[in-house]
């Protein structure tokens, strides 16, 4: 079931709010909203707000054959939204846009919407299908790269370069 089809679904089926929300908890308890899929846990960063530098698991990327029969078990479930991130970079992993593309066949053929969020600084290509947000941690060059370790004017490039091609909108966080 496609969770933008709930209301008028529910609306058939009951007139008082109250009955309405039992129906919308039964539905919705059995089809998850949101599905996070962390492709790696491994990031070129070294961001002092991350949890990622004090994580005690093994570093890794999820091997594309996991991570295919991860998005053919989950596509056709109703999900709403899947995020493919984690604790990790997307990017950093050599082969992303691989996965990004057979994520965005799979799951848009079912309505879902596709989120990754993103450090900005390897960033290439947004593929078409995927909803790609930067997050952008300081607002001064001195502090970006304190809090980040990060190269703050290739971010800042990739930025501009990505908005310049129209891949950005309104995704800067």
């Amino acid at each position: 079931m496609n969770y933008k089809k709930i209301p008028k679904y529910i609306g058939h089926y009951a007139a008082s709010p109250i009955k309405r929300a039992k129906i919308i908890f039964n539905i919705l308890r059995n089809y998850p909203l949101h599905l996070f899929i962390e492709i790696t846990n491994i990031c070129n960063a070294r961001c002092t707000t991350c949890l990622n530098r004090a994580m005690k698991r093994p570093k890794g990327i999820m091997p594309f054959d996991a991570f295919k029969n991860v998005v053919d078990k989950t596509c056709s479930k109703g999900i709403g939204i899947v995020h493919l991130y984690g604790t990790g970079e997307s990017y950093a992993v050599t082969d992303i846009i691989d996965y990004f593309s057979y994520a965005i066949k799979q799951y848009r053929a079912n309505g879902t919407h596709l989120i990754l969020i993103t450090n900005g600084e390897l960033i290439t290509n947004i593929p078409d299908g995927l909803e790609v947000q930067i997050s952008f941690n300081a607002g001064t060059k001195n502090t970006y790269e304190r809090i980040t370790g990060m190269n703050f004017n290739k971010t800042v490039s990739n930025i501009y370069r990505l908005d310049k091609e129209g891949r950005l909108k309104n995704n800067v966080t």
